[in-house]
């Protein structure tokens, strides 16, 4: 069982579409050509010159590098990781379809996978920092194979999607180079979840208010703090 990321869109634009439909898709705009019918990489990246003439060779081969295992290497039982952008919460599922692709699209959803959703949303918090930094690859389609993460997060799976323990051992697993050319991350979505665990760490309880009301206090308000309670 392998282990895909699909974002909805650079903005999570397409979140809702993704999550009501029941489906992941490919989300350039105006390439409407079936990937199914190719028979190679170098074929893709030609029809991605056609179709984007301005592009720069290796941004061509960086995108044929997303879109070929969309359509050939991902396979029915896989799962899908889909985290969201603006709040602290992934949607994984697993695939239930083979590729297709529709001519009439609408742009740009002409290509696309049936996923079976794992109930609801999963905090962020639940997975090790190792996982979100996988989680904050910043390519549009890839697949996370970096410190067993399969097998840790079937484990998950398995937990119903309980928090990894401390006892998860992350171990380095053989990745391919096309893999680790790709180190670029999302920064800002990194930045946020270590805010999240330090604030997790150093204010427990009561420390929470104490801290929600410096923030207030900072921005210009006059607060009152209640009594610390159960």
């Amino acid at each position: 069982m392998a282990i895909w990321l699909v974002r909805a869109g650079s903005h999570g634009e397409h979140e809702e579409k993704f999550i009501a439909e029941k489906r992941v898709y490919v989300t350039w705009r105006g390439f409407d050509t079936n990937i199914a019918n190719l028979s190679d990489r170098p074929a893709l990246v030609q029809k991605l010159s056609d179709t984007y003439q301005d592009s720069k060779p290796n941004t061509l081969r960086n995108w044929a590098g997303q879109l070929w295992p969309f359509a050939h290497e991902m396979q029915v039982g896989d799962l899908v990781v889909v985290p969201l952008k603006y709040q602290p919460l992934v949607y994984i599922g697993e695939i239930t379809s083979a590729y297709k692709f529709e001519k009439t699209g609408p742009d740009p959803f002409y290509h696309w996978r049936s996923v079976k959703w794992n109930g609801e949303a999963i905090p962020r918090s639940h997975f090790s920092q190792d996982l979100l930094y996988s989680f904050g690859a910043f390519l549009t389609i890839c697949r996370i194979q970096r410190n067993n993460a399969e097998a840790r997060i079937a484990a998950m799976r398995a937990n119903k999607w309980a928090p990894e323990t401390g006892l998860a051992v992350a171990s380095m697993s053989e990745v391919s180079d096309e893999t680790q050319a790709n180190e670029a991350r999302d920064l800002e979505q990194l930045g946020r979840d270590q805010i999240a665990r330090l604030i997790e760490a150093r204010f427990k309880g009561h420390n929470l208010t104490r801290l929600v009301d410096a923030i207030l206090r900072a921005q210009g308000y006059t607060t009152w703090v209640s009594p610390e309670g159960a």
